[in-house]
């Protein structure tokens, strides 16, 4: 699984899910050793990998969502709920004059699932479009 697939999954569940803290997790940190431990030590997963109980939840708080989102890469990041769904807005720095201003835009569930979905996009496409 990749980072814009992830980010499909986030968009498209219906609240808070450990198994999806999880799997942003392990794809994050492909290298921690993703393994139950039976003393409480490191991260700890169920066998099967899929579900993980040290896993910080993204998909349940905005501040740690927010964490998620790449350090000086954009200019704003917004979040709310409206009537129905929820929102999340990364938007890139004005570019040159003349040339139309970026941004990613994901309509979530919850405020932390867009803002997650949001972060997973930007990691997915480091660079502004537009730029080498």
């Amino acid at each position: 699984m990749n980072l814009l697939e992830l980010a499909t999954r986030v968009e498209g569940a219906s609240g808070p899910d450990r198994e999806l803290d999880g799997e942003i997790a392990k794809l994050l940190a492909p290298d921690r050793d993703w393994h139950r431990f039976e003393n409480g030590w490191g991260a700890r997963c169920l066998d099967d990998g899929a579900a993980f109980d040290m896993a910080p939840a993204y998909t349940a708080s905005i501040e740690v969502a927010r964490s998620l989102v790449p350090i000086g890469v954009f200019e704003e990041i917004w979040s709310g709920t409206g009537a129905k769904r929820s929102s999340a807005q990364l938007i890139y720095p004005k570019p040159a004059v003349g040339h139309r201003r970026h941004s990613i835009y994901v309509v979530a569930a919850s405020e932390p699932l867009a803002l997650c979905a949001a972060a997973l996009r930007a990691r997915a496409h480091p660079q502004q479009p537009g730029k080498e």
